[in-house]
């Protein structure tokens, strides 16, 4: 890195505020682990279902896409990318997640 090579775009300060917004967005905005989740408010439960077993989040996946019996369940992550040897936590179904947040607010 060579500093004060050129004339800056844009003044010291404002990149050093810049740069604090971003580091006070990232930190707002990614799970409690720190991977950065681009989807977080795509769907009701985005980001606040997290799995039992291995404390990742869950992601909603659609099964049975191209039949009659489609439905959106809720899976770990982990599951998803690495498999039941990584994190043994089955899927939800989204009608008994929406359930159980019912019953649980009344």
């Amino acid at each position: 890195m060579i500093e004060e090579n050129h004339t800056p775009t844009v003044s010291k300060e404002t990149f050093d505020t810049v740069q604090a917004e971003k580091a006070k967005r990232g930190i707002k905005f990614s799970n409690y682990k720190g991977d950065r989740q681009k989807y977080t408010n795509k769907y009701p439960f985005s980001g606040k279902v997290f799995c039992g077993d291995c404390g990742n989040t869950y992601m909603r996946r659609a099964w049975n896409n191209n039949n009659k019996s489609k439905k959106n369940v809720w899976q770990c992550k982990t599951y998803i990318q690495k498999g039941k040897e990584a994190c043994a936590a089955k899927a939800v179904d989204e009608e008994t997640l929406k359930n159980a947040f019912i019953k649980g607010i009344w």
